[in-house]
């Protein structure tokens, strides 16, 4: 009986240690580390989509290209904070529900995102994935009386990989799904989530 407890008393002992042991090469891990920053120029496209705003018929938009910049900021080896800016080239057309002939727009476009990303390793290829919430501003090139909102809240949910020549150059692919409502001049909203695919590609400067 006395080898018994003395048996238990040492295996709880152990099992105990070994989280105070994780946490302190943990602390000491986390204490070592220095808050990094990524910089990624990129360019890509936007998916050509069809919307449907309800009341208004079908939207037709058609994007040229994006070009723009990422910047994170990681708190920690695998988690950071990431805001990107992007520039957009795009058309659209809207073809009334009533079979009428549509009317086309040219935009450019500014979408800005706020993401948390999550890398999922710390070798020379990193995958990784992401989400966040942004704006897509519009700005019409010529006088149009095509009867979209301008300004449109979004949801991104994504991921890619990153791959690193050195320490602090790589290169980065990005896939992203946009989530939003489009929606009229006097408040009219889409009663259904409309989606843009980005797929965009660059250069990560880490440093």
């Amino acid at each position: 009986m006395r080898k018994i407890f003395c048996w238990a008393t040492v295996l709880l002992l152990m099992a105990l240690s070994l989280p105070l042991e994780a946490q302190e090469e943990k602390g000491e891990e986390e204490e070592g580390y220095k808050i990094r920053f990524q910089f990624s120029p990129m360019g890509g496209a936007l998916m050509k989509s069809d919307f449907s705003v309800e009341g208004l018929g079908q939207v037709l938009y058609k994007s040229n290209y994006i070009v723009g910049a990422r910047m994170a900021l990681f708190l920690s080896r695998k988690v950071g904070v990431e805001g990107t800016v992007v520039y957009n080239k795009a058309s659209a057309l809207l073809i009334p529900p009533d079979g009428e002939d549509g009317e086309g727009a040219d935009y450019s476009a500014l979408h800005y995102q706020v993401n948390i990303i999550y890398d999922l390793g710390e070798l020379e290829v990193v995958p990784f994935i992401t989400m966040g919430i942004g704006r897509i501003r519009f700005q019409l090139e010529d006088e149009s009386q095509f009867p979209i909102s301008q300004d449109n809240t979004t949801f991104n949910l994504g991921g890619g990989v990153k791959y690193f020549m050195s320490e602090r150059f790589g290169f980065r692919v990005d896939f992203r799904t946009h989530f939003f409502r489009l929606q009229d001049e006097e408040g009219g909203v889409s009663p259904f989530f409309n989606n843009l695919l980005e797929i965009s590609g660059g250069i990560v400067l880490s440093f």
